[in-house]
């Protein structure tokens, strides 16, 4: 597996050339973790998405980390003029309920999907 730093002060990894994963990351100890994409961020997420395809990696502290495929974030998080602010959360032993401005996913999401969607996506 091919590894790049993206060029950008955003925190883009591109895997194999055709996976782009942006990870984020919330300090909060508990439940609920915020996240909030700039308008720069969300451009670039659809660029990437469209392009090559992308993956984000929430980073609940030390919790875990709630993954989304590019197309998971646009349901609850469309394009907008300003930032945009999703939220994650988790009850013990539980999986991530993860919420944006437009809405939840409707399904949960377990802490150990990180590795399951990296992989798939890659493979695409």
């Amino acid at each position: 597996m091919q590894l790049e730093q993206s060029g950008t002060t955003l925190p883009y990894f591109q895997i194999n050339e055709r996976l782009s994963v942006l990870l984020k990351y919330c300090t909060k100890g508990r439940s609920p973790w915020g996240f909030t994409f700039t308008v720069d961020e969300q451009t670039l997420l659809h660029v990437k998405g469209r392009d090559t395809g992308a993956v984000l990696g929430l980073i609940c502290r030390s919790d875990g980390i709630a993954t989304l495929t590019y197309d998971e974030y646009l349901r609850i998080a469309k394009p907008r003029e300003l930032a945009v602010h999703i939220a994650c959360y988790r009850s013990y032993g539980e999986y991530y309920e993860v919420n944006g401005p437009d809405g939840g996913l409707g399904s949960k999401i377990s802490p150990s999907n990180w590795r399951r969607i990296l992989e798939c996506e890659a493979q695409s």
